[in-house]
């Protein structure tokens, strides 16, 4: 973020209390969205949507955990659907294999497939969630960029 000029923080989001906070901010959004979805879905996926660059706030604007949910609420305002549509298409291959992965396992029954078959659908299916996780991150730095406000240098090439 702080070679593509979005970093406001100077440090290149590498403070000491970076992780804390970055940590603070997954914690806290996450307790609300599983709450969330658990009340009645609709509320969960609101706030996925709402909190969805929350993370690029914490490292851009050097902002406290609730400082970035903030930031990222009031950024995302307008952009429902189409940070809807983008978290669709980044989850949705993730949710299909997650399902075939659930269903070959019920379908073999208990003594179907070996321990080495069952440790590599855990396997796959870490690599999928750690993939999917990686890449909603990356969307999210690209939306905060789409929004971040014009550096002085691009205002001077293109004055």
């Amino acid at each position: 973020m702080e070679q593509r000029g979005i970093d406001s923080s100077g440090a290149g989001g590498y403070r000491a209390t970076g992780f804390g906070v970055v940590f603070g901010v997954c914690l806290l959004s996450n307790l609300g969205i599983i709450l969330g979805l658990i009340l009645l879905i609709v509320p969960g996926v609101f706030l996925a949507i709402r909190w969805f660059a929350a993370v690029p706030a914490v490292i851009g604007e050097d902002v406290s955990v609730t400082g970035a949910l903030a930031e990222s609420w009031s950024k995302t305002k307008d952009h429902g659907s189409a940070i809807f549509g983008a978290m669709v298409v980044i989850y949705l291959l993730f949710l299909i294999a997650m399902w075939l992965a659930i269903g070959i396992t019920a379908s073999m029954g208990e003594g179907g497939i070996g321990q080495s078959a069952t440790t590599g659908l855990s396997v796959a299916i870490n690599v999928l969630t750690s993939l999917a996780a990686v890449v909603g991150w990356h969307a999210a730095i690209a939306f905060w960029e789409l929004r971040a406000p014009a550096t002085p240098a691009l205002v001077e090439v293109f004055a």
